[in-house]
């Protein structure tokens, strides 16, 4: 009975394994189709990277300099102006009614 029990369980652990192994090549090999075909059905020119032929709109020095202000913008934010009307004081008058 130990002898039969030790040699049916490894058995047939093997026999699912073997089932599984076999189908799975044939689900991961069309992973990510339906993704792959939804963006290409939403994709307007594919081409059009190639098809780039429009001559730049900005020099080099503009767009370094262009850069250059935008991060310092960071560094040092523009002051703000703020004007609060009627803070700490009563509109109405005060007092209750």
């Amino acid at each position: 009975m130990r002898l039969l029990l030790k040699i049916s369980l490894p058995l047939g652990a093997l026999v699912t394994l073997a089932a599984c192994s076999s189908l799975a090549p044939n689900w991961e090999r069309r992973m990510g189709d339906a993704v792959r075909q939804t963006r290409a059905l939403q994709t307007l020119h594919p081409d059009a990277p190639a098809q780039n032929t429009a001559s730049p709109r900005m020099d080099g020095k503009a767009a370094q300099e262009a850069n250059q202000r935008y991060v310092d913008s960071f560094k040092a934010p523009a002051p703000q102006n703020v004007i609060n009307i009627g803070v700490g004081s009563s509109a109405t008058g005060g007092g209750n009614r």
